[in-house]
């Protein structure tokens, strides 16, 4: 399950975009993160300041299938910035199981686009 260190209104941005059919099950990318403020970037050495920095890959799951790893930072889904505005549970919900979709990652100092098909949350 993904977390995030605080609790933020679901809200859907006009800078989200339409990511695809509801089908009544959620999507799923199988990490856990914490969101990335300029306070965790310095403390972690990030080389920046916005994003999901993936402190866990879980077994079988659509992002290890994407060779995502822990200390990897997603600051991108489908070219929408990852920040506090758009947080990567929010697009992962806007989205649907089964679709590819793209993360821009930052890994060291290094950044690069990554195809993720989001699998079917499991169920609870």
């Amino acid at each position: 399950m993904q977390r995030e260190p605080f609790s933020a209104p679901f809200f859907v941005s006009p800078a989200i975009p339409n990511l695809g059919p509801q089908t009544g099950q959620r999507a799923y990318l199988g990490v856990t993160y914490d969101e990335v403020t300029p306070q965790l970037a310095k403390r972690e050495g990030l080389a920046v300041t916005d994003g999901a920095l993936i402190r866990s890959v879980q077994e079988g799951s659509p992002a290890l299938a994407a060779d995502l790893h822990p200390g990897d930072v997603i600051v991108a889904f489908e070219g929408v910035p990852v920040d506090r505005r758009h947080g990567l549970r929010l697009l992962v919900e806007a989205s649907s199981p089964g679709q590819a979709v793209t993360l821009t990652i930052a890994r060291g100092d290094q950044t690069f686009d990554v195809p993720v098909t989001l699998g079917a949350a499991p169920s609870p």
